[in-house]
């Protein structure tokens, strides 16, 4: 099974420009706990709700005034041999992975959830533990 067959698509990015207040606010109107950050239209990071728990209200910060780019995780290392594009906190694979690839550097890296990007390095989904089957083994049923 491929990653674009579970993915949920990405329709929420946030501008590194904006603030955490508003991270927040459109976390909750579309009930979500990761959002995307972008940068001139790239995939600059992501923020997630305990992001903003950890990096700023446990710190003192405003989430008025603190802004996405100043929390958010910075990318570490350029593309892999393996395709894969590798952010601290934001992991990509591309949409034509396989699940078990996918439960493997979720594992490897202990992230909860890896972004999906099509062949020009558009975040186009996300997949979550939550989406990955826990069990690859089928279970035949008399």
């Amino acid at each position: 099974m491929l990653l674009k067959e579970i993915m949920t698509p990405v329709v929420d990015t946030i501008d590194s420009e904006a603030s955490v207040a508003e991270a927040a606010r459109v976390m909750e109107s579309r009930d979500v706990g990761f959002l995307p950050i972008t940068l001139e239209g790239v995939c600059a990071g992501a923020i997630t709700d305990r992001d903003i728990v950890t990096r700023v209200i446990a710190k003192g910060l405003d989430p008025a005034t603190t802004l996405v780019r100043e929390i958010m995780s910075h990318r570490l290392r350029a593309e892999e041999p393996n395709g894969r594009e590798t952010n601290a906190g934001l992991i990509s694979l591309p949409d034509h992975a396989d699940v078990d690839e996918a439960i493997q550097v979720m594992d490897e890296q202990n992230v909860r959830r890896i972004a999906v990007h099509d062949r020009d390095y558009r975040i186009i989904g996300v997949v979550s533990r939550a989406d990955l089957p826990t069990n690859r083994t089928a279970i035949a049923v008399d």
